[in-house]
């Protein structure tokens, strides 16, 4: 079992409660540094296991990239959350100013 995978992953959790689009940027890298680890495990001859089963190189690789495609949609999620937050700033009135 490789603890530091779990740690990157809880870290990112955190990162992505204080902001969501640094989270998504964390859940980028994470992705691709497991991507580099397993490919350079499975090029070393070892294997990758999950819950004691033995994942395949073709199966691993397709994870990795459904894996990236999670982390793009959080990523446009984190956007488009800033955008609308961008927006109703601009459409709420200032302070002390009248409004007509």
């Amino acid at each position: 079992m490789n603890y530091a995978i779990f740690l990157a992953i809880f870290a990112q959790s955190l990162i992505a409660k204080t902001n969501r689009m640094a989270g998504a940027i964390a859940g980028y890298a994470i992705t691709a540094g497991v991507l580099v680890w397993g490919i350079s495990a499975y090029a070393d001859g070892s294997a990758i296991t999950f819950l004691t089963i033995r994942v395949s190189k073709t199966l691993f690789i397709i994870a990795c990239l459904v894996w990236f495609l999670i982390d793009t949609g959080e990523f446009l999620q984190a956007r488009e959350m800033q955008r609308l937050a961008a927006a109703s700033s601009l459409e709420k009135p200032s302070v002390g100013k009248e409004v007509e």
